[in-house]
């Protein structure tokens, strides 16, 4: 397991462009909390750490990464010592102190089990109804409004074990610890291929109705303004429709999975709403 309670790698990343238009504003360097998360990030490299570099390139704009547990990056946007994060799912409680971009990926929670606990709890009702098992999430993570009400059920039966991070989940489910999770397809895909199940879990979809979770660049209200989020978000336009999006994408994805993200109603470019996700 890799413990980034208090790690800070710094990553200053400095890149010049020449590209026209208006240009976000940063008046010193912007510090930028990433964390354990997969294909998204996992040792300084992944989809939110080509996104950041590609924000730097074209901004001109000075970014110092902090890798941090999550728990702690929305800690710190709170009090301001943290400027900006990524991959931040919008909620009425976060937006006392945060501003979020609009989406720029779009996401679906699944359920991952256990082949035999999948077979004999096949709905999340199946596994309400077992007391026995355990349920593990990784803490501060929200999972949408199709999913909250069954976390919410399983913390009032005290039955929910929270990871510091993705990594730590996995390695509770493969150690018997907890016997379901959720996770997304590009933090599932990473960790069932580098960490040893004896018998790889089941996936199962159990909120069909669910349109995904929006990823969001997050921004503390103490260092930015609501014109500095528009700047922002015409950079995250930018960067999804002349293909660079799909490029970053492409290098940690299979093919149908970044045209399942790019064409999804609720990605930037497609539904201009801040609220089109909670």
């Amino acid at each position: 397991m890799i413990n980034k309670a208090c790690t800070y790698i710094p990553l200053i990343i400095l890149l010049y462009s020449s590209l026209l238009g208006a240009q976000p504003r940063c008046p010193q360097a912007i510090s930028i909390g990433l964390h354990e998360f997969g294909l998204f990030f996992h040792k300084n490299k992944g989809i939110d750490a080509d996104l950041v570099q590609e924000l730097a390139r074209r901004s001109r704009c000075e970014f110092n990464i902090q890798v941090l547990i999550r728990a702690q990056i929305w800690h710190e946007l709170k009090n301001g010592s943290l400027m900006m994060s990524v991959s931040g799912l919008q909620a009425v409680d976060r937006e006392q102190f945060v501003y979020f971009s609009e989406p720029y990926l779009i996401q679906k929670n699944m359920a991952v089990l256990p082949a035999a606990i999948a077979a004999q709890y096949p709905e999340p009702k199946d596994f309400l109804a077992a007391p026995k098992l355990r349920w593990g999430k990784v803490k501060s993570f929200l999972h949408g409004e199709q999913l909250e009400p069954f976390i919410r059920q399983l913390t009032n039966q005290q039955r929910i074990d929270e990871a510091q991070d993705s990594q730590q989940l996995f390695e509770w489910l493969r150690a018997g610890k907890v016997q379901g999770i959720l996770a997304h397809p590009a933090a599932y895909t990473y960790y069932l291929r580098h960490i040893p199940f004896d018998h790889r879990p089941a996936i199962r979809d159990w909120a069909p109705a669910d349109r995904g979770i929006a990823a969001r660049l997050v921004f503390s209200k103490q260092h930015f303004s609501t014109q500095d989020i528009q700047a922002w978000n015409a950079l995250l336009r930018e960067i999804r429709d002349d293909g660079t999006l799909e490029r970053i994408l492409g290098r940690y994805l299979p093919d149908f999975e970044v045209q399942r993200i790019l064409n999804h109603p609720l990605a930037a470019g497609q539904n201009k709403s801040p609220k089109s996700s909670k």
